[in-house]
């Protein structure tokens, strides 16, 4: 008897143990029903991949509008998602300067994607103090350094 109550504890811990580890994934956006989500963070992490420097905090604004340009090579048509990626230090700067030491600068990426693809169309970047700034409506996607996005 004792035996089976100890079998059936070791399967409420590993069941318990799995819905911890569920929730863990569908909180880091990994797992999501959300389409708009999903495609966002597509974009963020394709992006992402292409450069380097200390990552900080991926946010995302839904239903970002409609954009007829592009500089991609991607137009996005219809609805949208604008995906913030911030770094501390990174690889590109596009020739602009804040005056901080390299490893203190913030630097982001402003990306535009379509909603339902995640496809990039619009890339801008921001540097300093106001890459680094809350945008009002944008939702945490992954990242280190939540705090740097505000609360809903």
């Amino acid at each position: 008897m004792a035996g089976r109550a100890v079998g059936l504890s070791a399967a409420v811990v590993v069941l318990l143990a799995g819905c911890g580890a569920h929730r863990s994934v569908a909180h880091d956006g990994a797992s999501t029903s959300d389409p708009e989500r999903a495609a966002a963070l597509k974009a963020a992490r394709k992006v992402q991949a292409t450069v380097h420097g200390k990552f900080l905090v991926a946010t995302y604004k839904p239903n970002a509008g409609e954009r007829g340009q592009s500089n991609t090579g991607h137009p996005c048509s219809g609805r949208t998602v604008q995906v913030r990626l911030l770094w501390n230090g990174a690889s590109f700067n596009h020739g602009a300067s804040t005056g901080e030491a390299a490893e203190d600068q913030h630097q982001a990426l402003v990306v535009t994607a379509d909603a339902t693809s995640g496809v990039p169309c619009l890339i801008g970047a921001d540097y300093g103090a106001t890459a680094s700034d809350p945008r009002p409506g944008e939702i945490y996607l992954y990242g280190p350094r939540k705090d740097l996005v505000p609360t809903q």
